[in-house]
């Protein structure tokens, strides 16, 4: 069944990717709240690894905003 944190997570990966697209910097925080949906779906599943593999996505995305902003990494 899905849930809606599956769609607020899912949705918000689509987003993210047609920002990033669009080399638009609001990437970054889409793709951080789609993290959180994640999160809190796989915390309810007892999924640890998943959570711990997020943190790394998220962490890199907090790079990905700081590197933008600065004018790297083609934005």
């Amino acid at each position: 069944m899905i849930t809606v944190l599956q769609v607020i997570g899912t949705s918000c990966v689509l987003l993210g990717t047609y920002f990033t697209a669009h080399k638009k910097r609001a990437a970054w925080v889409v793709y951080q709240l789609g993290g959180l949906a994640w999160i809190a779906l796989y915390l309810r599943k007892e999924l640890y690894i998943a959570i711990m593999a997020q943190l790394i996505y998220m962490t890199m995305n907090v790079y990905g905003w700081i590197a933008w902003g600065k004018g790297r990494g083609g934005a």
